[in-house]
């Protein structure tokens, strides 16, 4: 992977866990939510952007991305609510459009979310154009980036030894 893309995706995989970890810490720990499972969900969205973060120190660490990268672009892609179910999870960079009643855009930088459980929203779907694009290149640079390994490589010992 380019040296600078992956730096970008770490500063805004890292950084947008973060900003997402505390402004959802903040919301748990000043609000007073009547309601039980709030506080599950709460933890839940606290856990998600915790695992952007681990994703992003990751790739600081190696040199291409894996299937944790992506997963974690993986969960950014799709922007649902109706009802019954609501979600969408934003880390760090967004461009996201779909279609409620009329289409839309909403380009963000930070981070945003919505888990939601019969909340009586409209009907509403989506993607997200540039966990989409990240996915693309993840998955373009895997295929690209491995080699086979062949039956005489260095891996097997008798080899090792016929060699010197």
């Amino acid at each position: 992977m380019n040296r600078w893309l992956r730096r970008f995706f770490v500063a805004i995989t890292v950084g947008g866990g973060f900003l997402g970890i505390c402004s959802t810490l903040s919301t748990l720990v000043k609000g007073k939510q009547a309601n039980p499972w709030t506080y599950v969900i709460l933890v839940v969205v606290i856990l998600l952007y915790a695992y952007a973060m681990f994703v992003g120190i990751r790739l600081s660490e190696r040199r291409r991305p894996d299937l944790h990268f992506l997963i974690c672009y993986f969960l950014q892609v799709p922007i649902f609510s109706s009802a019954a179910f609501g979600f969408y999870l934003f880390v760090g960079l967004s461009f996201a459009v779909g279609y409620a009643r009329k289409f839309f855009w909403l380009p963000g930088l930070g981070s945003e979310w919505q888990l939601s459980f019969n909340q009586m929203r409209p009907l509403l779907g989506g993607i997200n154009l540039f966990a989409i694009a990240a996915l693309a290149y993840g998955f373009c640079y895997r295929r690209r980036g491995k080699r086979p390994r062949l039956r005489g490589s260095a891996s097997f010992p008798s080899n090792r030894i016929l060699r010197r």
